[in-house]
């Protein structure tokens, strides 16, 4: 390890409180982080076990607890909390609750997604409530209600909501309107089926299915 970096670890470890720090600006190396206000700067690893982050950019490490307001997430582990708003592009939510935000990518794997823009990723567990939905794989968890522009819905439960183009290759379908894409399996429990004319069409490949309309429309 080169004498600067020494020197900017040990620097940031000077400026941390066990229990309250304000950090206004800078690169934080790694540590732990008890509580206090983070309002801007670069987070290159550590343990953040409380507080409130304002704004800047996280690249790695594990958020425990606490508030994130906005700013950029690259990497890490996000366990528990509340995100308010910000862009992440890469690294696994694992717990807490999203409130809004765009999502590039990285991996949703429990807590609670009340609003926003994913663009790509893997969501396997967990609640969606609301937002847009425009690629990567749904593989588990619950989805209530929002709008899916494209990528594959491979397991979980759809209770409602406006599909409007991708792949339907597991899970459950219990409510919503399906407008076009390709139907590979799974269970189709109610909804509104629209089919006619190029721009809405559906595909059902094979599929266990309760309503008529399925047999209707798309002999098997």
């Amino acid at each position: 390890m080169s004498t600067e970096r020494i020197k900017l670890i040990k620097e940031t470890l000077s400026k941390i409180d066990r229990k309250f720090t304000i950090w206004e600006d800078g690169t934080w190396y790694g540590g732990p982080w008890f509580d206090g206000i983070w309002h801007k700067g670069t987070w290159k690893y550590g343990h953040f076990y409380k507080g409130t982050w304002k704004d800047g950019t996280w690249e790695g490490g594990l958020f425990h607890e606490g508030t994130w307001e906005y700013g950029d997430w690259k990497g890490g582990a996000f366990l528990g909390g509340m995100w308010k708003k910000g862009y992440w592009y890469g690294g696994s939510f694992e717990g807490g609750t999203w409130k809004n935000g765009t999502w590039y990518g990285g991996s949703f794997e429990g807590g609670t997604w009340e609003i926003g823009s994913w663009k790509g990723g893997s969501f396997h567990d967990g609640t969606w409530e609301d937002g847009s939905w425009r690629g990567g794989a749904f593989l588990g968890g619950t989805w209530k209600e929002g709008f899916w522009h494209g990528g594959s819905f491979e397991g979980g439960t759809w209770k409602g909501g406006l599909w409007f183009n991708g792949s339907f290759k597991g899970g459950t379908w219990e409510d919503g309107t399906w407008e076009r894409g390709g139907w590979y399996g799974g269970e189709w429990k109610g909804g509104t089926w629209i089919k006619g004319g190029i721009l809405y069409k559906g595909k059902l490949v094979e599929s266990k299915v309760s309503p008529d309309i399925f047999f209707k429309n798309n002999p098997v």
